[in-house]
C-alpha cells in the first residue's frame, strides 16, 4: 500500500484525475511481478547458497536505500516548499 500511495498521490496532484492516478500507479507497479517471474526464470534449477541470497538481498537494500534518500526525499522536498503535506 505505500509504495502505491507514493506512484498514486503524486500521479493524483499532477493530472488531477483520480482514475488517471490509480492507471499509472497500477501500470508502474507492474514491474515488481515481472522482474520477479525474470528472476525466477534466471534463477529457476540452480543451486545458489544462503551467501548469495545475502548479497542479492543487500545490494537490492543499498539500491533501495539510495533512490529513497539521494532521489525521492530532495524532490519531495523541492515540491513541497511550505512543508504542507510531510
Amino acid at each position: 500500500i505505500p509504495e502505491g500511495m507514493c506512484l498514486a498521490i503524486p500521479a493524483y496532484h499532477g493530472t488531477g484525475s483520480k482514475f488517471k492516478a490509480i492507471g499509472i500507479a497500477a501500470f508502474i507497479s507492474a514491474a515488481e511481478p515481472l522482474g520477479g517471474l525474470v528472476a525466477w526464470a534466471a534463477l529457476r534449477g540452480n543451486d545458489i547458497g544462503d551467501f548469495t541470497y545475502g548479497v542479492i538481498f543487500a545490494a537490492v537494500a543499498g539500491i533501495m536505500v539510495y533512490v529513497a534518500l539521494k532521489e525521492m526525499l530532495p524532490t519531495a522536498i523541492r515540491l513541497d516548499p511550505d512543508d504542507k503535506h510531510a
